[in-house]
């Protein structure tokens, strides 16, 4: 149920996916399998929002770098101590809304942030 020529968002859960509502595609976890990365990158999609929790912002830059690297337009949603679930649709919207487009530059600064 993804349209593929709109903006996907990538999330943890099933319930996260739910809250959000919109082109959001659980990886069930904090890794995306190479069929899922393969269609990403050969999809329509321009724009990717990254949306892991707090405790997977490593795995989020990884999969942020290498989605930059295939030429995508990759965003990392700034998520606080709340699961989208837990905030709920209208609050995570206005957080994607503000979400900055990452370059490599700003993806090494989150780097050396951790």
């Amino acid at each position: 149920l993804i349209n593929w020529n709109q903006p996907v968002i990538l999330c943890e859960g099933v319930f996260d996916a739910i809250a959000i509502k919109r082109n959001a595609i659980p990886i069930l976890g904090k890794s995306l399998s190479q069929k899922l990365i393969k269609k990403i990158i050969s999809s329509n999609t321009k724009d990717i929002y990254v949306a892991l929790d707090l405790d997977a912002r490593n795995k989020a830059l990884k999969i942020s770098q290498q989605f930059l690297n295939y030429g995508k337009r990759v965003f990392l949603v700034d998520l606080t101590d709340k699961d989208p679930s837990d905030m709920g649709f209208k609050n995570f919207t206005e957080l994607v809304q503000s979400a900055q487009e990452l370059d490599l530059g700003s993806l090494m600064m989150h780097k050396l942030d951790i």
